[in-house]
């Protein structure tokens, strides 16, 4: 609460009397300051106060340094958590030191406290200030994502009213604000910059969609085509940049008495939108450049120069605060001096706690061991100065505010180096109820939450205070550049003592990661998330833009890669975690599912183990039906708000790692279910299969092209092509131990998806990966991709698009027995051979399943488009010749060598059957496993003896004269491997083996094998030749007498209005919704004698239109009846209807 308004300016007289002689007491020191409010813009429009507020953290500051003030009010202007009660009244930055430069002032001080030192714009040169009213000299602004985030928050925040009060042009107005200063940021004044293409100068650069092109990823080479220059800091979210002075003597002088020094101060503010303790801080970055006034000789110097970080801090309500300081830390901060707080509490929150954190120092010459970081870079043989002293003192406390005069130079230089202000005495933590001996530069470093040391509470009571966290000495030459870096850093927990323990906690995590640079671990990229809004229906789109899709799903930095997405629903568009209800997780199969950190627990004081993220391996999706609010357990209703957000998290397998997941913030997006603006039809619904063709001439895929509906509202109407292409691309074998590597180049399958001549997407590799090693690096191939993996497939032009093609193995519902069967004495097999089941359990399977599953390392055979349809046929007659070889070796040999025995005559018969009008028989072979020169049907799965595998081959039968594989009768030479190259021992001999086969009977006899065909059918995968086409649902439409007819079913709710709408976030901000309404509407609200009560004018895009209970005056109606007459003259129709409206009853809470 504000000391010096209340927070609704209704007050008795007496009130108001009684009240000003209290206030007058607590905050007297203030008097005399500047306390008039500011301003957001200047009248050309350019922005000069702004907000930094992409995390837990929001401050106002403008580009004077007036800062952590509401510009409109006054009132605080630092929040934490965001969205909640004012932390910080005001804060700035104060600077002193003896002056010499010939001045008849010495020792000066500068700044900005109540009154304000120093003016916007910089020192263009020496004595010369650019104007605060040139175009250049405002705040700029800018945050990475500005294009696609939701900024409804941020506008509510910027212009200070409700979110149901934001319009469309309000949130517009924001985003283009942050597109401005993105193209116009002052890289010449000195505003930081990633200068990618590394031409010294700022050039953004913007994609096709308009958004901003980054700077490269760490370790990736700068490409024109997707990266630029960017605007910022460490890699930061969000940043402010400003530049003031203090060449204007009144100001300075209207401070504390002191001249000008000739100091340009550039500001730059920056935070980050993360979830670790990073989204509980911001930055502030102070450049000192020491420019001088128009009499400033060379060699002018400020020595025994100080700086501090001076707050008034107001944790909620201001009269119960207390103050402290960690020295280990450089830390001084405010928490409350109870355990609640009414303005937090007004929340449903403990008091939290904040500080101020002097993360940098100034840069002092050092050691040559030492380093110190300046400009974000290690610079070595110097050192940053630590916290230096840190004072407090209570309004109407033993120690005051200095004056606005000459003294006050005098009392802050001695508050600077940690003495009292008025005498310059060390200060002695000495009173009636409490004595520490010995004199401190930090007056309260006890620990509040043990209560030992010098604690607040002991000199003076809780109550109103001011910090200041102070550094030096350090000199400067005229033309020197000093910086600091403070962070503004919070912390909430449990209880208001814990809330210290957290805050302190997440500033050494501050710490660590301005020690590190920045260089930063982080969770994938935030995906893009569109809702589309239907009847009593949202679909939640995160998959359409395939760019940001592979910028998330491909994330891989520091030991964190993509692991899945979180979707949540909340019950508000500013909600945290804590509020947010999960009702689906995404992950990848993998077997990464629960993942565990170990957590220290502020409460207990022990390290606990809690799991971060929770999966189930369900597979990655990226579109989701909502049809239920998750929050309510009631369906969907429509024109009522719902929010939602779509997170990816990361996942860190390294025991060592701090955390094992990290995962993104929640970038909340509305969504409103609703019917169809008037006049319009959607063609199709969600989840429609829209239906396509096959024009392949040839054998069609069992696989196919699968379009589904996930966006009614993008159909097109026009047709889309799914083809195929054979892709030669080349695979890298080794090294050996010599360093060589074997390159092997063969064709891979590609799918593209393409609407007329425009390719819309184009598949990374789908087909069989190389399954052989061809040199003799003897590595495993790993099991390669195969379709049917929904991973890698697009969401375009509001269809998902589902590539599904079966792996190169057998078809189990077209194998079998096409004659006789197990009945008849086979048995099933063993599944020796494959991880299918198909044909008798696995006594046969393809030649690509052999090559991954067995017999070591296989060739693949022919190609899977290749195989065919083959029948075994058993009985009397049907007997063939076939290849008779054995797997034994000599010991000269190596390895499984198989070598040709012979043409023998074999009980069964092997025919291509895929044309049935044209059977073709086939030649095999077979491994004669006890050397007897007769195949022998199996007896049993595991029996030894009974491998007598058969090889079938594409190639057509030899008859009686052996040709074809007669090679490896020579012991020793490498064409003897038939399996390790294939039947043939080479390549292409490699290129004719189809598929093997293993058959068993119970007697394990010939005699007893029955008259019977088995027909072994593999799957039909996807080819070059296959191509799919179709049409999609036609496009929205539209029909002027269909929208006439859609004015009959427009509505108003709540209707009646009983003193609440469900969509209402304040009690200040009441209102009905009238929806079906067309593009162009006037609404006229009268009551029940006849007089105008109300008109409201509609044109914009959507069907909805407020009406906020006020009358033509902006006061609250009265409680009754009205009528209102809806007017839609571009479609020619008109609606009267009745409106019941019961206002609440009005309480102050003030008076």
């Amino acid at each position: 609460m504000n000391k010096l308004t209340s927070k609704y300016g209704i007050f008795l007289v007496a009130s108001v009397m009684l009240l000003l002689i209290i206030a007058t007491g607590l905050a007297s020191d203030r008097q005399g300051g500047t306390h008039q409010p500011g301003q957001l813009f200047r009248p050309d429009g350019a922005p000069v106060s702004t907000l930094i507020n992409i995390n837990n953290v929001a401050g106002w500051i403008r580009n004077d340094g007036w800062s952590a003030r509401v510009p409109s009010s006054g009132n605080s202007g630092v929040f934490f958590p965001r969205g909640t009660a004012g932390a910080i009244f005001q804060d700035g930055i104060v600077w002193g030191g003896n002056v010499n430069d010939g001045g008849s002032q010495v020792l000066r001080v500068g700044g900005q406290t109540y009154n304000i030192g120093t003016v916007a714009g910089r020192i263009v040169s020496k004595g010369v200030a650019a104007s605060p009213d040139d175009p250049d000299v405002r705040i700029y602004r800018i945050r990475r994502d500005y294009t696609t985030a939701d900024l409804r928050q941020d506008a509510a925040e910027l212009f200070e009213k409700g979110l149901n009060a934001v319009t469309d042009g309000d949130i517009a107005a924001v985003r283009a604000q942050y597109g401005t200063d993105w193209r116009e940021w002052p890289w010449q004044q000195g505003a930081p910059y990633f200068d990618s293409d590394g031409d010294g100068t700022y050039n953004p650069a913007f994609n096709a969609d308009g958004s901003p092109k980054l700077r490269p990823a760490p370790g990736e080479a700068f490409d024109a085509t997707k990266h630029g220059d960017e605007a910022g800091i460490a890699d930061a979210d969000q940043v402010i940049w400003f530049a003031c002075n203090d060449l204007n003597s009144g100001k300075t002088n209207g401070l504390y008495g002191s001249n000008p020094i000739g100091l340009e101060l550039q500001v730059t503010l920056w935070g980050y939108n993360r979830t670790d303790p990073l989204a509980n801080v911001y930055f502030k970055k102070f450049t000192f450049i020491y420019k001088g006034t128009a009499s400033t000789p060379p060699g002018a110097t400020i020595t025994d120069m100080y700086v501090a970080q001076w707050s008034d801090p107001d944790m909620g309500d201001f009269s119960d605060d207390f103050a402290g300081c960690d020295t280990t830390l450089s830390l001084g901060y405010v928490y409350n001096g109870s355990a609640n707080d009414n303005e937090y509490a007004k929340f449903g929150l403990k008091p939290p706690a904040v500080g101020y954190d002097f993360l940098q120092g100034p840069i002092v010459p050092g050691a040559p061991t030492d380093s110190a970081v300046f400009g974000l870079k290690r610079v070595y043989g110097k050192k940053n100065l630590p916290m230096t002293a840190a004072f407090y003192f209570a309004a109407g406390g033993v120690y005051s505010d200095p004056p606005f005069s000459r003294e006050g130079t005098i009392q802050w230089y001695n508050l600077l180096r940690g003495l009292t202000p008025i005498t310059g005495t060390p200060f002695q933590y000495v009173s009636q109820n409490c004595n520490i001996p010995g004199a401190t530069k930090f007056w309260l470093d006890g620990d509040p939450v043990t209560g030992s040391g010098r604690v607040d509470g002991c000199i003076e009571s809780a109550g109103d205070r001011r910090i200041g966290v102070c550094t030096g000495p350090f000199t400067m030459v005229l033309g020197d550049t000093q910086e600091i870096v403070v962070g503004v850093v919070g912390g909430i927990g449990p209880d208001f003592k814990s809330s210290i323990t957290i805050m302190k906690n997440n500033d050494i995590a501050v710490q660590n990661a301005y020690n590190d640079l920045f260089d930063l671990p982080k969770a994938p990229p935030s995906p893009k998330l569109r809702i589309v809004q239907l009847n009593q229906q949202l679909i939640l789109d995160w998959g359409s833009d395939e760019a940001a899709v592979r910028a998330t799903e491909d994330f891989d930095r520091k030991g964190y890669v993509f692991e899945g997405y979180n979707i949540y629903q909340l019950p508000s568009p500013s909600a945290s975690f804590d509020q947010a209800t999960k009702i689906a997780t995404f992950d990848k199969v993998n077997g990464i599912r629960t993942i565990y950190d170990d957590v220290f627990n502020v409460q207990t004081g022990i390290i606990e183990r809690v799991i971060k993220q929770r999966g189930s391996d369900t597979g990655i999706k990226r579109s989701m039906e909502i049809t239920n609010d998750a929050i309510r357990q009631f369906p969907l209703v429509n024109g009522q708000r719902y929010y939602f957000a779509v997170t990816t998290y990361g996942y860190n397998p390294d025991p060592t790692a701090l955390t094992h997941a990290l995962e993104t913030s929640l970038q909340i997006v509305t969504g409103i279910p609703q019917s169809p603006n008037p006049g319009f039809r959607y063609s199709a619904s969600y989840n429609d299969t829209i239906v396509r063709n096959n024009t392949n001439p040839g054998i069609k895929s069992d696989g196919g092209a699968v379009p589904v509906v996930i966006d009614p509202t993008r159909m097109t109407g026009q047709a889309y092509k799914v083809s195929f292409r054979d892709v030669p691309t080349t695979f890298y074998y080794g090294p050996d131990a010599g360093g060589a590597y074997d390159t092997l180049t063969i064709d891979q399958l590609n799918w593209y998806f393409t609407r007329g001549a425009d390719t819309l997407y184009r598949s990374i590799n789908q087909g069989p990966t190389v399954p052989i090693d061809p040199g003799t690096h003897n590595l495993t191939p790993e099991v390669p991709p195969i379709f049917g993996n929904e991973f890698d497939y697009p969401i375009i032009d509001g269809m998902f698009l589902s590539v599904q093609g079966p792996p190169p193995q057998l078809n189990e519902e077209r194998s079998g027995f096409t004659e006789g069967g197990t009945g008849n004495g086979w048995l099933r097999g063993g599944g020796r051979y494959s991880s299918s089941t198909s044909v008798l359990r696995a006594q046969a399977t393809t030649a690509y399943d052999v090559s991954l599953l067995y017999l070591g390392a296989v060739g693949p055979g022919v190609p899977p488009d290749q195989y065919r349809d083959v029948e075994f046929r058993f009985g009397p007659g049907r007997t063939q010749k076939a290849y008779r070889y054995t797997r034994t070796v000599t010991p000269q040999e190596s390895g499984s060598r198989y070598k040709f025995l012979g043409y023998v005559e074999v009980p069964f018969q092997v025919w291509d059957v895929s044309d049935p009008n044209s059977p073709r028989q086939l030649n095999c072979g077979w491994r004669d496993q006890i050397l007897n020169g007769v195949w022998n049907v199996g007896a049993s799965a595991n029996a030894p003896g009974n491998l007598e595998i058969i090889f079938v081959t594409t190639t057509t039968y030899d008859g009686d004269n052996p040709t074809t594989f007669t090679y490896g009768t020579d012991q020793g030479k490498s064409d003897n491997n038939i399996m390790g190259a294939g039947l043939g021992g080479s390549v292409e001999r490699n290129k004719q083996y189809m598929m093997i086969a293993e058959w068993m009977n119970a007697s394990g006899n010939n005699a007893d094998i029955p008259q019977s065909t088995i027909l072994v059918s593999p799957n039909r995968v996807l080819t070059a030749n296959d191509e799919f086409e179709f049409t999609a649902p036609a496009a929205p439409s539209y029909d002027a007498g269909v929208a006439k007819a859609d004015a009959s079913v427009i509505n108003a709710f709540p209707n009646p209005y009983y003193g609440f709408n469900r969509a209402e976030t304040s009690r200040f901000q009441r209102f009905i919704t009238f929806n079906h309404l067309p593009q162009r509407a006037e609404v006229r609200i009268f009551n029940l004698a006849g007089a105008l009560v109300r008109a409201l004018m509609k044109d914009d895009a959507t069907q909805f239109l407020n009406w906020d209970l006020n009358n033509q005056t902006g006061l609250p109606v009265a409680s009754g009846i009205y009528i209102a007459y809806i007017n839609m003259p571009e479609i020619g129709a008109t609606k009267t209807m009745k409106l019941v409206i019961i206002q609440e009853q009005q309480y102050l809470d003030n008076f």
